[in-house]
């Protein structure tokens, strides 16, 4: 059963807990993430195909639960030119992150499109209508991801710097 095997993939065998405790190097921790290769369609190239043999996750309901993105950033050639948005799937948060194109810029002689992480990531339902199914009855600007690895405690938000 696809949903026993989800399970034992999040009780992962730790002696402590920490978001990447015992992660560097390892391969098991972000569980089987198949992508597509662009063979049959290079305008799929990096999309994720499934998630531990899955197209959603039971830590969301609806369209929050599906698991669609990137993976770790592989796009189609042209991609980032021709387009004002991209995401990426996070098997950390067990949903996509959304970044926009914020400007071009030359790096070494070569032009590159600089994306920013989008504003609405973490908002509640207040501010972005979209992530209502996350069930973040919280501030706007931290995500609850309780439900996603070993159901532990866990809020992220963007870095928050005070100098």
């Amino acid at each position: 059963d696809d949903g026993e095997e989800e399970e034992e993939m999040n009780k992962v065998p730790m002696d402590k807990f920490g978001w990447f405790y015992k992660r560097n190097g390892t391969s098991w921790s972000d569980g089987d993430l198949s992508m597509h290769t662009g063979v049959d369609d290079m305008s799929l190239l990096g999309k994720i195909a499934s998630w531990n043999k899955r197209t959603r996750t039971d830590a969301y309901p609806g369209d929050c639960g599906l698991v669609r993105g990137s993976s770790d950033g592989l796009f189609p050639p042209g991609l980032t030119s021709s387009t004002d948005s991209i995401s990426i799937y996070s098997t950390d948060l067990c949903r996509p992150l959304h970044f926009t194109r914020s400007t071009t810029q030359d790096v070494h002689g070569i032009p590159v499109q600089k994306f920013d992480l989008a504003a609405s990531n973490f908002a509640n339902s207040s501010v972005c209508a979209e992530n209502a199914c996350y069930n973040n009855n919280i501030p706007s600007g931290v995500q609850n991801v309780t439900q996603c690895k070993m159901e532990s405690p866990a809020f992220v938000s963007r870095p928050h710097f005070h100098l």
